[in-house]
């Protein structure tokens, strides 16, 4: 589902890129840690560049994920520590990081809400499987009335 992309939409790829670059400036120590954050900053670089240029779910969703991972690496990082290290002191680039991530995750949000319900959501009446409300059971006597009743009558 493509929308055109809006003004915070725009702004939340700018925040996303500039997320993903400090991703990918952190890859200098080497091991796993190296290659989570080269990882998490390549995907978030396209999935920013994408979100730019066309505003589709999906940029939208790697966004929101590569976001989401960086604000918990960095938390986690911050509070429990890395594998198999104590609790380091949280280096010069974490709080710009975790600062941007909030500031992606926020933009998106605020995107979202302003543009409402998409166009392809279905309501309570679109849905061929949808399970009727309790106000619509209610009116309709608590069963449908187009069909017969599974329970024979009982005969006098």
């Amino acid at each position: 589902m493509r929308d055109a992309p809006t003004r915070l939409t725009r702004s939340a790829a700018v925040a996303g890129a500039t997320l993903a670059v400090a991703n990918l400036t952190q890859t200098g120590t080497a091991g796993y840690l190296a290659l989570l954050l080269g990882s998490l900053g390549l995907v978030g670089l396209l999935a920013a560049v994408r979100l730019w240029r066309e505003g589709c779910f999906e940029s939208r969703l790697l966004t929101t994920l590569v976001a989401a991972g960086a604000l918990l690496g960095t938390l986690l990082r911050a509070t429990v520590g890395l594998p198999g290290t104590p609790v380091a002191a949280t280096g010069w680039l974490d709080l710009p990081a975790a600062a941007l991530a909030v500031a992606t995750l926020g933009l998106l949000l605020a995107d979202r809400l302003r543009r409402g319900p998409s166009a392809g959501s279905p309501t309570d009446a679109d849905r061929p499987y949808a399970r009727g409300r309790a106000a619509d059971r209610a009116r309709r006597g608590g069963r449908r009335r187009d069909r017969p009743s599974p329970r024979p009558h009982a005969g006098p």
